[in-house]
């Protein structure tokens, strides 16, 4: 069946990427994933994408924390260079 509702769940893809959170529909909505050259993404999701507000934490220890849209920074917010 679909996955989708108010308990969370992980999902493993098979490029590597390891997702827990909410879906909807089949798609992440809300939660954490985690992308195989070690960076993290905290926040909201839309059709699988980063949408919304989130916080994505670079490898190198760079943290972004703002608005998404389709995957890409969008808008308003602050980049943290270490």
């Amino acid at each position: 069946g679909l996955k989708q509702g108010k308990e969370s769940a992980t999902m493993i893809f098979g490029d590597g990427r390891r997702f827990h959170g909410r879906f909807h529909a089949d798609k992440m909505r809300e939660g954490v994933l985690h992308f195989m050259d070690g960076s993290w993404y905290e926040g909201l999701l839309e059709n699988d994408k980063r949408d919304g507000f989130g916080r994505h934490n670079f490898v190198n220890g760079d943290e972004y924390e703002g608005q998404w849209k389709d995957d890409l920074i969008h808008g308003q917010g602050r980049m943290d260079w270490k």
